[in-house]
């Protein structure tokens, strides 16, 4: 692939917007990942039968988390392993609290496809997350396993305010962050909408 060869450069994370430009030397701009809304998105006729979910690769580190999970909270039903889209929205709608340890510690796709879920996130303070949403507004972040802990021990409890989060993350994700969102940025962006 030639850069030279393209007029704008799209980078999903804020990270890799100077180093992009730097190579290229064309415009560069942020456009983040969207999620599917026709995959990803409410089945409010789902029982809350997970606790804790977690869809996604198994790593070391995510495996550490879910240790302190089990070691604090032996009784939880809990979810953690991957699953296909559908059987994810699914599993995200069937749980009080979604989990998100991205790896690299950039804003990921389940971050998007939880809230498009309309289901309530608890994700690690990745600093790109911050920028689109608002914590304990539209999800809720994580410094450490300790906050980890402590904020599943609230959430369990404090449905009304789980909801209400879920609900504002849902609305959020709905209006600005669709796939249909990102492919009419691009349009506008080359004149064309």
């Amino acid at each position: 692939m030639n850069l030279q060869d393209y007029d704008v450069i799209y980078v999903a994370h804020l990270k890799d917007l100077v180093a992009y430009k730097q190579v290229s030397g064309k415009k560069v701009a942020y456009l983040p990942l969207g999620y599917e809304s026709d995959i990803y998105r409410p089945l409010n006729q789902l029982e809350k039968k997970y606790d804790i979910s977690f869809v996604g690769s198994i790593t070391q580190q995510r495996l550490q988390y879910l240790d302190h999970i089990k070691r604090r909270f032996n009784h939880l039903k809990i979810y953690f392993g991957s699953a296909y889209p559908n059987d994810a929205n699914k599993i995200y709608n069937s749980s009080k609290i979604v989990l998100n340890i991205s790896r690299r510690n950039e804003l990921n796709l389940r971050v998007f496809e939880v809230l498009g879920s309309g289901q309530f996130l608890l994700t690690n303070a990745v600093e790109e997350v911050q920028t689109l949403f608002n914590p304990a507004y539209h999800l809720d972040v994580y410094s450490n396993a300790d906050e980890l802990l402590d904020k599943i021990e609230f959430y369990l409890k404090e449905e009304t305010s789980r909801n209400e989060i879920a609900n504002n993350g849902y609305r959020e994700v709905l209006n600005k962050h669709t796939l249909e969102n990102r492919a009419s940025q691009i349009l506008r962006d080359a004149g064309l909408y």
